[in-house]
């Protein structure tokens, strides 16, 4: 919610500058343009429906759709694609795209290592923009970058790659790509845009990390499940026990049992549960049924008068 709200807030921001003087680009001296936006009721809406799509849960692919033919459309977008990086941060993998053809293929997981837009925009945390005529020689390893973009698509028309760094909690964890025919001048308020707009991508990437996590958790409460359907009662005592925090002697003295016989049931447990400490066998208990919640616990408490 606080990223959505960021994100909101950003694109106002951006939206009410665009209207006054201050909208005005400090590095086009030439010809002092305005932001030449499309303000009206209709991108106005693609913002707006950007953001709820989000929520949803999309598909990278969908998303990418979305972004490219939605708030990004001012930049006329031939294509899109979004990364995250791995767990070990050593690798930029491959969320989703739009409008490449499959030698995107080759670009599914790209070490950091490796010199390419998308990468310096990681390392640095700064919008990284690229001339197309610049490609071959700034970044060979694109080249040629034309065979990325589908066919009919116009590659003799100057267009620039954008590498933007997807971040949460001043931490990058990810990085969107966009090739564009976009000719005018890159100011402040265009950068201040993305910032806004990948700041509703890094509430994407969270959601989708949050789900990856549940799946995992409900995967593993399944196995634990499995694993602990011989316990005896005595070892769901135990266990009743170890989710109050009890220890070894405590347990023995309330179940009359020998502290070996507790030791060696505490190991068991760990074992069946997959854990390696006291605290995640009980998580892992709870989450497979074993044993009730504190708070389903307190909620069968019978009410004090």
């Amino acid at each position: 919610r606080q990223i959505f709200r960021f994100a909101e807030r950003n694109i106002a921001c951006v939206d009410i500058l665009a209207s006054s003087d201050m909208g005005r680009c400090p590095h086009n001296h030439t010809t002092g343009a305005r932001m030449c936006w499309d303000h009206s009721g209709d991108h106005m809406a693609a913002r707006s429906a950007f953001l709820k799509l989000i929520s949803s849960d999309p598909t990278g692919d969908a998303l990418m759709q979305a972004f490219a033919r939605g708030p990004m459309a001012i930049y006329s977008p031939q294509s899109a694609a979004v990364y995250q990086v791995n767990s070990k941060r050593s690798e930029l993998v491959l969320a989703g795209s739009y409008g490449f053809t499959n030698r995107i293929g080759d670009y599914t997981s790209v070490p950091v290592s490796w010199d390419l837009p998308v990468t310096r925009a990681f390392h640095t945390g700064q919008v990284i923009v690229v001339p197309t005529q610049e490609v071959d020689e700034r970044f060979p390893l694109l080249s040629p970058w034309q065979d990325l973009v589908l066919e009919g698509t116009d590659t003799s028309t100057p267009s620039t790659i954008v590498a933007m760094p997807i971040a949460y909690s001043a931490t990058t964890i990810g990085v969107c790509a966009l090739v564009c025919t976009h000719s005018e001048v890159w100011g402040w308020y265009d950068y201040a845009f993305i910032e806004g707009i990948c700041a509703a991508l890094a509430l994407w990437q969270q959601i989708n990390t949050l789900n990856e996590s549940l799946w995992l958790a409900q995967r593993q409460g399944t196995g634990a499940r499995r694993r602990a359907q011989g316990l005896k009662d005595r070892q769901l005592q135990v266990l009743a026990l170890l989710a109050e925090g009890a220890s070894n002697a405590r347990i023995a003295k309330s179940l009359g049992f020998s502290l070996s016989t507790v030791k060696a049931d505490v190991q068991l447990l760990l074992e069946l549960l997959g854990a390696k400490t006291r605290s995640e066998a009980v998580e892992r208990a709870i989450l497979a049924g074993l044993i009730p919640s504190s708070s389903d616990a307190n909620s069968e408490e019978p009410v004090k008068k």
